[in-house]
């Protein structure tokens, strides 16, 4: 699955940011550097990746989102 601007923000915690798992879930180092979001938007995320960084199981994401 293709990681788009929508999902990511889709997946902020209330106070507008991500868990550090989240991050981690997506190949970065925490603290995230600069322009982080534009060099993720567009990634392919493998099932386990999408399930790690949305806490949902990706056969199941039309439930959620």
């Amino acid at each position: 699955m293709k990681l788009t601007h929508e999902l990511l923000m889709q997946y902020r915690t209330p106070a507008g940011l991500w868990r550090k798992v989240q991050l981690q879930a997506l190949g970065l180092d925490w603290p995230p550097l600069k322009g982080w979001i534009q060099r993720v938007v567009g990634m392919e995320l493998t099932d386990e990746q999408f399930k790690q960084f949305t806490g949902h199981d990706p056969d199941q994401r039309d439930l959620f989102g």
